[in-house]
């Protein structure tokens, strides 16, 4: 039994400098569906009024990437801004490469865009303490014409 804690100790040793590493500003909270097309009929979590789990990740400078990452009761997504030079922090509308893992583990990868990205505030900065997102993310979990219109709030994490 010793040698187990031992070994999950030193694991975790290695492990945390690369977690400890980030300190990159974050805000969690809540992505609900506010609107939706015919496209999404029968994908989990795209109905209105659907609420998921997210966060945040806003581009702080010229080198960082925005992104955000929905949390699914099976499933994970995250969007990352590539237009992040014309539509800093995700607003307005622009493309995105999208990760996901769909409801049975299966891990891919796709283009979208996103459009109508409106960021309150205007412009986020590493110690706003709240933000609220509202806008559409296009052809939602690979579904050409699956647009899922939303509303997110969010904290910043400490």
């Amino acid at each position: 039994m010793k040698k187990i804690v031992l070994a999950l100790a030193a694991s975790a040793g290695l492990v945390s400098p690369a977690l400890a590493a980030d300190t990159h500003a974050a805000w969690q909270g809540f992505f609900t569906v506010t609107g939706t097309t015919a496209a999404c009929a029968g994908i989990g979590g795209t109905s209105v009024g659907d609420t998921n789990v997210s966060i945040y990740r806003a581009g702080l400078s010229s080198t960082d990437l925005t992104s955000m990452s929905i949390i699914f009761t099976r499933a994970a997504i995250n969007f990352q801004n590539d237009s992040e030079t014309n539509n800093p922090q995700m607003r307005g509308s622009g493309t995105t490469t999208v990760r996901a893992m769909n409801g049975k583990g299966k891990p891919f990868q796709q283009a979208a865009t996103f459009s109508n990205i409106v960021t309150a505030p205007a412009s986020i900065l590493a110690g706003t303490a709240n933000v609220t997102i509202t806008g559409t993310l296009n052809d939602m979990w690979n579904t050409t014409g699956c647009n899922v219109t939303f509303k997110a709030t969010y904290s910043k994490q400490l």
